[in-house]
């Protein structure tokens, strides 16, 4: 091994180290916080429920199934991403790449965590807090959120490179989060955890390009 190549092993796996351990330490915090909110938890989704029954109540519920799907968001970002490469863009090649990197991090440590913890969805009229750990239907995965853990990733990447859009890139985000609530997919802790992760994401993303770019 070559000391390039030792060098660029140490700076892929020291951000990958950091995140795994600040994503796992937020998510068992969101469980803890949570926990707390339990009482009324199940009365906010109750309350907001009737709303996803009403015209834009619809529209949200479905907007946020499809935007907040990390496939259909990872779709436009490869094509930039190409479009950067044939032009040469070496900078925003380099922010697309950070923006797919939390994209990607993001989903795929959500989906290891909803296998984990197996919690019921809300439909299944289970509790708050009934789990089913490594089961595999989807009707056990609510914790955390996917679609909000990849909006808040991208939201939060973007934000750092495009600042002055942050309000609508988290606006976003905040709405895909809402949205699944209201559609009785997930709990308000489920989404608020997606969320930290997401964020945790966004933040290790940025870290690793200012990395690559020293």
């Amino acid at each position: 091994m070559t000391a390039n190549q030792s060098l660029t092993g140490r700076t892929l796996n020291r951000p990958l180290a950091v995140y795994t351990v600040t994503a796992s330490m937020l998510l068992l915090g969101a469980g803890i916080v949570s926990s707390i909110f339990i009482p009324w938890e199940r009365q906010l989704l109750d309350f907001l429920q009737p709303f996803g029954d009403t015209g834009p109540g619809m529209i949200l519920v479905e907007g946020a199934k499809y935007l907040g799907n990390g496939f259909y968001q990872a779709i436009p970002l490869a094509i930039i991403l190409f479009y950067a490469r044939k032009r040469q863009n070496k900078v925003l090649f380099s922010q697309i790449t950070a923006t797919l990197y939390a994209l990607i991090a993001s989903g795929i440590l959500a989906n290891i965590f909803k296998f984990v913890v197996g919690k019921a969805r809300p439909g299944e009229n289970l509790g708050n807090w009934f789990v089913n750990p490594f089961a595999m239907p989807n009707d056990f995965h609510s914790f955390p959120s996917g679609h909000t853990a990849t909006s808040f990733a991208v939201a939060y990447v973007l934000s750092k490179f495009y600042p002055r859009f942050a309000p609508l890139f988290f606006g976003i985000a905040m709405l895909i989060g809402i949205g699944r609530v209201v559609g009785e997919s997930h709990f308000p802790s489920d989404v608020m955890a997606g969320a930290l992760l997401g964020l945790a994401s966004g933040w290790t993303a940025i870290k690793f390009q200012r990395e690559q770019l020293k």
